[in-house]
């Protein structure tokens, strides 16, 4: 009974939350379509929310009836992506780059030369 209600209410759960994610700015292209598709195809609309026969003529609009609009996000809508994700490197040269110190060094380990903008010796490959 326990495991019953507790998947009762994460269904509920996740039907709030696809409620709110469609019904966001993001998908209102697709809520316009779908409109437009409800207004062009009146009948089809109305034998697919049929309570007990909606389901056999939801497949069959699916397979003989006009397409309804796919859901989609607005095209407008950019993913906000950045090129330079955190690393330890890029901090350090970040911080070099706004104090100046761009100076060639030593690996502590190897004593080899190691250029201002490398983080790890080219040689034994430490990490600065």
């Amino acid at each position: 009974m326990t495991l019953f209600a507790i998947g009762t209410l994460f269904a509920f759960v996740m039907m709030v939350f696809a409620t709110k994610k469609i019904n966001g700015p993001e998908y209102s292209e697709w809520r316009e379509e779908l409109a437009q598709w409800k207004v062009e195809h009146p009948v089809w609309n109305t034998l697919t929310h049929i309570p007990v026969f909606g389901m056999w003529f939801g497949v069959i609009c699916t397979l003989f009836g006009p397409k309804r609009p796919m859901m989609k996000p607005n095209s407008e809508v950019e993913t906000k992506f950045t090129d330079s994700g955190y690393s330890p490197a890029s901090k350090i040269l970040d911080d070099a780059i706004e104090n100046d110190n761009l100076e060639a060094s030593t690996c502590p380990i190897c004593n080899a030369e190691v250029a201002a903008e490398m983080t790890q010796c080219p040689v034994c490959s430490f990490t600065f």
